[in-house]
């Protein structure tokens, strides 16, 4: 591990990691998700989904997956036992569980101030976005817009702090670590 990290930065081993991990993700979804996108299309046809729905599905999904990927790499760097990663786990798994705790509100009242609030928020962007999107109110293009560049701009700063996990967390041993030494090794690094 120490001739690997000395021959890439740990922004560039992480982020190739997620993009080889992300490829071959969007590879099996495609095999797999062929035929919901069949059933959209003819969904489509009926005038249920539109075309720009279904681009919107795909932007926000890329976003989501970069970031659930970012916050798992970040946990699997810094711990080198499954049972250690449960509870640097637990709090990944309450940020994520978010959206889907607030899915009636965001689904009544998509232009609402907790849907509104909660679009900006990583990493519920690209969940919350979904529902807005796929809701009968229009959601505001300036909305739409502002949630994609936030959210992967936002993206990239979650791969630069998993990063600097990485580099710390790669070549310890012993205990594992808490969420607020996580953070000191995003500052420490």
């Amino acid at each position: 591990m120490e001739v690997l990290r000395g021959a890439i930065r740990p922004f560039e081993l992480l982020a190739g990691k997620i993009r080889g991990q992300g490829l071959v993700g969007v590879m099996v979804v495609g095999v797999y998700s062929a035929m919901g996108f069949a059933g959209l299309r003819a969904l489509r046809s009926i005038g249920r989904v539109s075309t720009g729905q279904l681009l919107f599905f795909l932007v926000y999904c890329f976003m989501a997956y970069f970031m659930v990927a970012t916050l798992m790499a970040a946990v699997g760097s810094a711990v080198s036992d499954l049972r250690d990663a449960n509870s640097l786990l637990t709090p990944v798994m309450i940020l994520l569980m978010i959206p889907l705790m607030l899915w009636m509100p965001i689904s009544q009242a998509p232009n609402g101030m907790v849907a509104t609030v909660m679009s900006f928020v990583p990493p519920a962007i690209p969940f919350v976005m979904i529902l807005r999107v796929a809701a009968e109110e229009a959601v505001p293009t300036w909305q739409l817009a502002a949630s994609i560049l936030w959210g992967y701009g936002c993206t990239l700063g979650m791969v630069w702090a998993a990063s600097r996990i990485v580099r710390v967390g790669v070549l310890m041993t012993g205990k594992p670590p808490s969420p607020m030494e996580l953070i000191r090794w995003i500052r420490y690094a």
